[in-house]
């Protein structure tokens, strides 16, 4: 480990990662109602699952600037803020067309 790296960040930052990573599966219902032993087959019950979990999977991306930031050198800082800013754009354009689609469906139940 460098003397220059935080050693919180250093630790704290793939946690970040891994806990929003695995707060995405929650929302994901993994079968039928009643299907897992008489309980509900999912974790979280919401009504906007699909804007949850594109707002924990953008989450995990300060995981990631985190781990650069940590560190203490400019050159993985630079590439994790290069890695961040590669998996930002594909989110967004996969949650902004989903977004009023969600928004309607819910207005209309």
């Amino acid at each position: 480990m460098v003397e220059r790296a935080d050693k919180t960040l250093f630790v704290l930052a793939p946690l970040i990662g891994v806990v929003f990573a695995l707060l995405a599966f929650g929302a994901i219902p993994f079968g039928p109602p009643g299907s897992f032993f008489g309980y509900q087959p999912w974790v979280l019950n919401l009504d906007l699952g699909l804007l949850y979990l594109f707002a924990v999977s953008e989450m995990a991306i300060y995981g990631i600037f985190l781990a650069g930031w940590a560190s203490g050198s400019k050159y993985s800082l630079l590439g994790s803020l290069r890695s961040s800013r590669a998996s930002s754009p594909t989110s967004l354009a996969s949650a902004s067309p989903s977004s009023p689609r969600c928004s309607w469906w819910g207005a209309s139940t």
